[in-house]
């Protein structure tokens, strides 16, 4: 049975047809001809590179980039390994994960030839696998793939999660089942929340917690953040006036409340009323991973963003991990903004990302800053990553809800006044 893959945030398809692998340039429709594999099992897509298993003990790895082939061999036992034949996606320390048609799971990584078992699925066959931010692999199980399991690096244990929807929920809807969260294609694509385990919330294997708020108090934390634009101007001809008082904590979530409520800004008064809150002064960062799971207000004229500036102040460069206009809440906006080397300025994004309606529940967005690329993750699973004018500086964290302004429509009679941006939790983390 062929399989197929694809790489949205490069536009990059693999597949397997007639026992010939191919990629496919989605942007040139350019199609080429790898090598032979035999047409067994799912493949699977990440960094960069697409997976598979041939009918023996050899491990497939496909460069999408300059489309070359290797084969890697592995102690995997004998088995029934003909589909389904389930993959997860890479892992940060390079692991993969698989399971044969038998429910027996196995952990691979395939640059230095290693295969382990972790253990037996309570039912077979296993079907989508994925590995969420904290290290837990959550997976589909049984005839229907309707029972769900999670297997947990720290304790080595697995355990049956039990029965997540029917077969027909699952194809239909996106839901969250317990930490999992599952897409519409019915396929596993986050973890919503760390386990809160001895390690304190936001346990991040490879990584180190370097700064977090999870909102679990009555006020805003000022040791944390300040409750105001560090400039203290206008800026893209927004129409709202920060103020001080726009935030409320309470049940471990924040609140940015938008009014329709006179203000002093800028030197001017202003219709509306917003809050705009950083970490400047407080806490700056150079590279790592920055996270943020909150819900979008839905309105036209309302701007919520999750972003970051360089310190000391400046511009650009700045990356906007998360925006959204609230007259399309079913789509998210991923931009670098940075000063090329000929002295102009540039901008790198990804345009129109679909998503599920993201004033409807909580989501996670997170941007991976290394030196040489920013990568851009919906709900755990990559949708974008530029390599163009990287900020090579320290920057610090900005949340706001801007109202009006050059991009988002202006608020009208349809405008619910007052919304919210409601925000779960802020981590960053510096690789270890």
């Amino acid at each position: 049975m062929p399989g197929i893959a694809r790489d949205e945030a490069r536009g990059a398809v693999a597949g397997i047809t007639s026992q010939h692998l191919f990629t496919l340039d989605m942007a040139s429709s350019k199609m080429q001809i790898v090598g032979e594999v035999p047409a067994a099992g799912r493949i699977a897509i990440s960094g960069g590179a697409a997976y598979g298993r041939d009918g023996g003990s050899h491990v497939w790895r496909l460069d999408l980039k300059n489309a070359s082939l290797e084969r890697r061999a592995l102690p995997l036992p004998a088995g029934k390994w003909e589909n389904p034949l389930s993959w997860s996606k890479e892992t940060a320390d390079g692991l993969l994960y698989t399971a044969d048609a038998e429910g027996r799971v196995f952990s691979l990584d395939a640059k230095q030839g290693f295969a382990g078992p972790l253990g037996r699925a309570p039912l077979a066959p296993v079907g989508p696998l994925a590995v969420t931010f904290d290290g837990r692999l959550f997976g589909f199980c049984g005839e229907e793939m309707a029972n769900m399991f999670c297997y947990d690096p720290r304790s080595r244990e697995v355990a049956n999660l039990g029965v997540a929807a029917s077969v027909i929920e699952r194809r239909r809807y996106g839901y969250q089942f317990g930490d999992a969260v599952v897409g519409r294609d019915g396929e596993i694509v986050a973890s919503m929340l760390a386990p809160k385990n001895a390690a304190g919330q936001g346990a991040k294997l490879g990584w180190k917690l370097t700064f977090q708020d999870e909102f679990d108090g009555t006020t805003l934390n000022r040791d944390k953040w300040n409750p105001n634009d560090p400039w203290g101007r206008e800026r893209n001809h927004e129409l709202q006036a920060y103020v001080k008082d726009a935030f409320t904590v309470r049940d471990g979530v924040l609140r940015i409340r938008a009014e329709k409520r006179p203000a002093q800004y800028d030197g001017a008064m202003r219709e509306y009323s917003s809050g705009m809150m950083s970490t400047y002064g407080k806490f700056t960062q150079k590279y790592g991973w920055f996270e943020i799971r909150c819900r979008v207000p839905k309105g036209n004229g309302l701007w919520p963003a999750f972003w970051m500036l360089p310190d000391p102040l400046g511009w650009p460069p700045e990356i906007d991990i998360m925006e959204n206009l609230g007259e399309d809440t079913q789509t998210a906006y991923f931009t670098n903004h940075f000063r090329a080397a000929d002295g102009r300025r540039g901008s790198k994004g990804s345009g129109k990302i679909a998503t599920p309606d993201l004033s409807a529940g909580f989501h996670t967005y997170a941007a991976e800053w290394r030196p040489d690329a920013i990568i851009w993750y919906f709900d755990g699973d990559e949708k974008f990553r530029s390599a163009e004018g990287v900020p090579q500086q320290p920057m610090y964290v900005l949340v706001n809800l801007a109202i009006g302004g050059g991009w988002p429509v202006p608020p009208d009679a349809s405008t619910p006044w007052p919304s919210s941006f409601e925000v779960d939790y802020v981590r960053v983390y510096a690789r270890q």
